[in-house]
């Protein structure tokens, strides 16, 4: 699993506690390349980029100019 892939699953793993949901989301980012993993970020809600965002040491407006750049891709 790549960096970007390991930050999403922690990121869920933060505010979400359904085992199995996770161990989904486990086994779908590990099939991702870097670029569907950051193509990702645009599923996550408010609360979810949130938690990325502090992790990627960036402040979620970033986090969503980039999400948004991406899904013109």
């Amino acid at each position: 699993m790549n960096f970007l892939s390991q930050k999403l699953l922690a990121a869920l793993s933060k505010n979400i506690d359904d085992a199995d949901y996770l161990a989904e989301k486990e086994a779908e980012f590990s099939r991702l390349d870097t670029l569907g993993a950051a193509r990702q970020i645009a599923n996550f809600d408010a609360t979810n980029q949130a938690a990325l965002a502090e992790m990627l040491g960036v402040a979620p407006i970033e986090l969503a100019a980039f999400s948004k750049v991406l899904g013109r891709l």
